[in-house]
């Protein structure tokens, strides 16, 4: 069975946190919309572009661990989803910085 890694980006209005997530997820079971509903399902919503690998079960099972175990849970129940939150005190973010293009610095 093959098991993508998708990551992302995904902002948590409830905490009002930006998070780095991972969905490990069945190829089979894959789908953009599958995706953003998993990531809404659990309160994110992805702002950033979405990253997918195809992951080699052999090297998961070396990393051992809890990356392991997700592998684990994403073969038996179809996926698994994974977010380390920013810890930052004002939860900024590269998605809250203001953007500037030459317009801002014309006389």
């Amino acid at each position: 069975m093959e098991i993508l890694r998708v990551q992302f980006s995904a902002y948590k209005e409830k905490t009002n946190q930006f998070s780095h997530c991972f969905i490990l997820i069945q190829e089979v079971k894959f789908s953009i919309p599958t995706i953003y509903q998993i990531s809404l399902d659990q309160g994110y919503s992805i702002c950033s572009e979405v990253s997918i690998d195809l992951l080699i079960e052999d090297l998961c099972e070396k990393e051992n661990g809890e990356f392991w175990q997700k592998y684990l849970v994403a073969v038996k129940d179809g996926f698994s989803f994974t977010e380390f939150s920013d810890m930052g005190t004002i939860s900024m973010n590269s998605f809250r910085v203001p953007r500037f293009g030459e317009e801002d610095f014309e006389y």
